[in-house]
């Protein structure tokens, strides 16, 4: 009987690094996206600076797979960024136009998406790999605790607008 050997730490480590890049540059098409469809105001605001945020999260995100050496899987990147064009056309309760929906769930993809983040950061704090000492952990797992601060009344917004009764005349 043959034994089953664990991956490596490094090899684990850079599938996780790659899932979380991957994941990453469909959050971050979808911000884009979020933010150059609302309507000028306060909304496109909250949604352009998350989603400028989310352009340096992904940035440092490379830069640590660098730091570990760690190569990018165009394959899984490719997968997420189809993964988020698919989303577009998901099936949302009305066959032509934008429902009332979509908004609501693409505020909850990127919260969740920021959760993952957030995630990823404490988990590369706790790793404490000396190669990753110049990265400051806990200020980026703040700065995703305030970006999901920031979206949480945004997603209410949406939940409401989509949800609510409507009234009869």
């Amino acid at each position: 009987m043959k034994s089953l050997r664990r991956p490596s730490s490094s090899r684990l480590l850079g599938v996780y690094i790659n899932d979380h890049r991957a994941g990453a540059a469909g959050g971050l098409a979808l911000a884009r996206r979020m933010a150059s469809q609302a309507p000028a105001g306060p909304l496109s605001d909250v949604l352009d600076e998350i989603a400028a945020e989310i352009a340096e999260d992904k940035a440092t995100l490379d830069h640590v797979a660098q730091l570990l050496g760690v190569r990018a899987n165009p394959v899984k990147t490719a997968t997420a960024r189809v993964a988020e064009l698919a989303g577009r056309f998901k099936l949302n309760g009305q066959l032509g136009g934008t429902s009332p929906l979509s908004p609501l769930i693409e505020r909850e993809g990127l919260m969740a998406g920021i959760d993952a983040k957030r995630s990823l950061w404490l988990s590369l704090h706790t790793a404490r790999r000396r190669e990753l000492a110049v990265i400051d952990f806990e200020r980026l797992a703040k700065r995703a605790s305030d970006q999901r601060d920031r979206l949480a009344p945004l997603h209410r917004l949406a939940a409401a607008e989509a949800l609510r009764e409507t009234a009869t005349h």
